[in-house]
């Protein structure tokens, strides 16, 4: 005589609750904090498309979370309060928050995926209005003196890192990463691994390519456009080091995006196509390189009204 044994939808239910459960408990035995932290990056650093400097900005992010949390709760035991209260500080600017947010929500996307939380905290993402800035550039008469400084007072190399980044409108990750070899002098452009590791050519005029090419061709350079000491890389620290201390010294408020954004500025001043400076920076979008057209716009209208 046999016996049929018949599993309902309800009994299957509780069986994969249960089962879950346990897979749950497996995985968060003897895991701290930091190994959640450091198993996510490791992942990120596999994949292709994430830059060194995304690993840093989310480890740095991740451990000021980590930190908020004042050693009360595992990672695993976090609730939407915590984090809205980690990006709700007061003190920071709407871009930094929707940036903390990002970053955490990305995190525990990761945790809900491998089973680490049974529920996400963060389904539903606060809403940050973002305010609209303006970007902040130097007008030519600062530039000008800023130049006269850096020849008289700075190395030639700390000038042409500075004088790069505004001809070109490269950011500080691309602008230490470019080599000699990536130029090509005779069709006035450069070879530049921007964010995701995506590549584009920028173009530059003849004035800019004298000076450049005369640069490398004095110092011999075959390898970084831009080396220290030890003929390593740059770091993004030592060129905020040279920035702040020409500002010091000039009295000129610098830093490194507002070379970028100069850069912009200036091609949308002399009728550059908003599309042709929207590829040169390398902005996903013409969306993002508008506001330099909008700036314009109020320029020419202030002029008219005066």
């Amino acid at each position: 005589m046999g016996y049929e044994i018949v599993i309902d939808n309800h009994c299957t239910k509780v069986y994969n609750i249960i089962k879950q459960g346990h897979n749950i408990y497996r995985r968060l035995i003897s895991m701290t904090n930091q190994e959640y932290m450091n198993n996510w990056l490791n992942e990120l650093e596999n994949l292709n498309g994430v830059s060194e400097d995304t690993i840093s900005a989310y480890r740095t992010r991740l451990t000021q979370f980590i930190g908020s949390l004042n050693g009360e709760k595992s990672l695993t035991e976090v609730k939407r309060q915590d984090i809205i209260k980690y990006i709700s500080d007061s003190n920071i600017s709407i871009s930094t928050k929707q940036n903390r947010q990002s970053v955490v929500c990305s995190f525990y996307n990761w945790m809900s995926d491998n089973d680490y939380v049974v529920k996400h905290p963060m389904m539903a993402k606060v809403r940050l209005t973002k305010e609209k800035r303006i970007p902040e550039f130097i007008e030519k008469e600062d530039w000008y003196q800023i130049q006269d400084y850096m020849k008289k007072r700075m190395s030639e190399r700390n000038y042409m890192i500075v004088y790069s980044m505004l001809k070109l409108g490269t950011r500080v990750s691309e602008t230490i990463n470019i080599k000699a070899e990536d130029f090509n002098f005779n069709e006035c452009e450069v070879r530049v691994i921007g964010k995701g590791n995506k590549e584009r050519i920028v173009y530059f005029d003849k004035i800019t390519s004298k000076v450049l090419e005369g640069y490398i061709k004095r110092n011999n350079i075959t390898g970084y456009l831009f080396t220290n000491k030890n003929e390593g890389k740059l770091t993004r620290g030592y060129i905020n080091q040279i920035l702040d201390k020409v500002s010091k010294e000039t009295g000129i408020k610098l830093h490194p995006h507002m070379l970028r954004h100069t850069y912009a500025q200036w091609e949308c001043d002399r009728g550059t196509p908003l599309e042709v400076t929207q590829k040169q920076l390398g902005h996903a979008t013409v969306v993002t390189t508008q506001i330099y057209q909008e700036i314009r716009s109020q320029k020419v209208k202030e002029a008219v009204n005066n």
